[in-house]
């Protein structure tokens, strides 16, 4: 392995432990560090991004479950972003940025049906 290659990994790493340790603790819902979500303000629908602080919260203390009843997506975004990091060609992927939209999108609005919102907090 190339040595900006391994600096890379590191630095990775470090990030990765980084935000584990603060949302292992600090939470969220008791923080005046976190904001609310501005879209869901002026709408009244969730983003696909709401309830990601609390589920980061939960799964960084081992609470599973909670954490994907708070943001089921970030159980694809976390790998996705692992394979972007040490992955070249998904990187010069022309195809993955517009399934990862495209799933986004998607989420966005099942989330918000009456018949799936009583799945998530």
């Amino acid at each position: 392995m190339e040595r900006r290659a391994k600096i890379n990994l590191v630095a990775a790493a470090l990030v990765i432990l980084a935000i584990i340790a603060f949302f292992s603790f600090v939470d969220p819902t008791a923080s005046p560090y976190f904001p609310h979500c501005s879209f869901r303000a002026l709408t009244g629908f969730d983003c696909p991004g709401c309830g990601t602080s609390r589920a980061l919260h939960s799964l960084a203390n081992g609470r599973i479950i909670e954490a994907f009843s708070y943001n089921p997506i970030l159980f694809l975004a976390i790998p996705t972003v692992i394979i972007l990091i040490f992955s070249k060609r998904a990187r010069r992927s022309v195809a993955l940025p517009i399934v990862v939209l495209i799933v986004i999108l998607l989420y966005w609005v099942i989330r918000n049906l009456p018949q799936f919102h009583s799945l998530l907090r």
